[in-house]
């Protein structure tokens, strides 16, 4: 969590449970991102990242164009390749670039905080 505390971004390579998981796949690699208000970018399984924005989260996957990849099968090679080509274009973005797209989007990150810590009462006092 400290190292995610010193970034802008997380690059969430989330664990694959297999095509017959009957409920939303994902563990804490994919809310650390969250807790922490780091920008989410996030491989899964088929349709995660829809389902995730179902639930009210959000990732940057949409911005960078990843939406389409959602869809196609877990294992297909298209998606690990625009996945990789998010990485790049995230690494190949200035510091200036960074903090901007950060700050435009601190709306979206502040929400993802908000209501991980609203579900499971991070913070509160509960009896």
């Amino acid at each position: 969590i400290q190292e995610y505390q010193q970034t802008y971004f997380g690059f969430i390579l989330e664990t694959n449970y297999g095509m017959n998981w009957p409920y939303t796949p994902f563990t804490e690699k994919t809310l650390i991102p969250f807790i922490t208000k780091t920008i989410p970018l996030i491989f899964a399984q088929k349709n995660v990242d829809k389902q995730l924005h179902e639930l009210g989260f959000w990732t940057a996957n949409n911005d960078f164009g990843y939406q389409q990849y959602d869809e196609l099968e877990t294992d297909d090679i298209e998606r690990v390749q625009k996945y990789i080509e998010m990485v790049n274009t995230v690494t190949d973005m200035t510091d200036k670039q960074i903090h901007e797209y950060y700050f435009d989007n601190y709306n979206h990150i502040y929400q993802n905080w908000k209501l991980l810590t609203d579900i499971f009462k991070i913070g509160k006092t509960t009896i």
